[in-house]
């Protein structure tokens, strides 16, 4: 197994989280959209400040027109994009809009597994389990339904390792 390791803007710390939920989401067949990769991650993070009293990624959620979001999040997927994901755009079945896709980089195919600890690893996997596969919409009601998103307002910081 390989840790990565990286040298620019995003935290390793998530970085990482983003890296492991790729690959398991992957090794899974879970398809990641760009929406679903961003609640899945919060609900990774919320599972973790719950469980083990911070979040994997590090990253700071507010409540924004779409629920929690954490911009950080969609600057370290543009900076990982070629290296160790991959952002693929195909058409969307339903809808004239293109729909993005995460997946490992072709010839990544160890996990960084070790930039995680087994805990952190296990609430990734449990939380691909139990809503991975879920269309986005039953995910967005999921999402809505967490204890910090209930009684959010606008721009409110939702979860960090901080609140």
């Amino acid at each position: 197994m390989v840790k990565v390791i990286f040298e620019s803007g995003a935290s390793e710390q998530l970085r990482n989280a983003i890296a492991y939920l790729v690959v398991e989401a992957d090794r899974l067949g879970v398809q990641l959209t760009r929406t679903g990769l961003v609640k899945l991650l919060f609900l990774a993070d919320l599972r973790a400040k719950e469980q083990l009293g911070s979040t994997i990624s590090g990253a700071t959620y507010k409540y924004y027109t779409y629920g929690p979001f954490a911009p950080e999040i969609i600057d370290a997927i543009a900076e990982m994009d070629g290296r160790e994901i991959v952002e693929e755009t195909r058409p969307h079945p339903t809808d004239t809009d293109a729909q993005v896709a995460y997946h490992y980089a072709p010839g990544k195919s160890d996990l960084p597994s070790e930039a995680l600890d087994a805990n952190q690893r296990r609430i990734i996997r449990e939380v691909l389990h139990e809503y991975g596969a879920l269309p986005l919409q039953t995910l967005l009601r999921h999402v809505y339904d967490t204890e910090p998103m209930r009684d959010a307002q606008p721009l409110q910081v939702v979860l960090n390792d901080a609140a």
